[in-house]
């Protein structure tokens, strides 16, 4: 079954517990077409992390509500009595800094990664000629990176909304890449000591997401470039919230 799925699966062992990273397309037809998968999978984790799910119209929406992807998965788990945690920043507010953001900051945060990744460049082997070509398209503003909300919006005319975040990477700078490092830290959180019980978990994200998420996971160094993101982090709601299932409802047990 896994072989017919179209995105990687990402397995990463994380303080001796199992953890594994799906990536979705997060719209309804393609939960229908993979259903039996999506049920496997629920099956098979003691706990479920899902996407923080933002509408362009409606802003922060709960999971279970709606008719979208996230509430289809929310339903698989809740019917096996299993919690959903939600670890990305859980409000509109980190995606409309991108549009106050200019190209000063822009600047400021390619400056400041360059120096935050030199020791990964020396372990990856990349060259500062390849490296400054890619600072280079960094350094025009936010406001053409594809993974800030304009590129967002620029890529939902082009190919609908939500299915995908679009291009992105670990030099870009923007609200997408700020969200993949919440993930891999709050994940590394939630699997060390935050939540003892559970030794297999899988997370669920729009399959764009998967690859930044795991070299963030694996590479603590790069996680440091948050720094730069520091207006990110003083109006973003970045607490891990614990989700039980009561009936066909949810019930926000915690947030930590």
């Amino acid at each position: 079954m896994d072989q017919k799925y179209p995105y990687p699966i990402i397995t990463e062992k994380i303080y001796g517990k199992d953890l594994t990273i799906l990536g979705v397309e997060h719209k309804h037809d393609f939960f229908n077409e993979y259903r039996e998968f999506f049920e496997n999978f629920v099956t098979r984790q003691d706990a479920i992390v899902l996407e923080q799910v933002l509408h362009r119209s409606l802003g922060v929406v709960n999971f279970w509500e709606g008719e979208g992807f996230y509430r289809d998965v929310g339903k698989i788990a809740g019917s096996q009595g299993k919690k959903v945690y939600q670890v990305d920043p859980g409000n509109w507010g980190v995606f409309v800094l991108d549009l106050e953001t200019g190209v000063l900051g822009s600047c400021m945060a390619a400056v400041t990664t360059f120096n935050l990744l030199e020791s990964y460049i020396r372990r990856e082997n990349i060259s500062r000629r390849k490296l400054l070509k890619r600072l280079l398209k960094l350094a025009v503003g936010v406001q053409l990176s594809w993974s800030g909300l304009p590129g967002i919006i620029i890529q939902d005319d082009l190919s609908g909304f939500f299915g995908g975040y679009g291009i992105d990477d670990l030099l870009g700078y923007g609200a997408v890449d700020y969200r993949n490092i919440v993930i891999a830290e709050d994940l590394e959180r939630l699997l060390s000591y935050e939540v003892p019980s559970i030794s297999r978990i899988g997370s669920i994200h729009g399959y764009l997401h998967s690859a930044p998420i795991q070299t963030y996971l694996k590479n603590r160094e790069l996680r440091m470039k948050r720094l730069v993101y520091f207006p990110h982090d003083v109006i973003g709601d970045t607490k891990i919230r614990e989700y039980t299932p009561r009936g066909d409802d949810w019930r926000l047990t915690r947030t930590f």
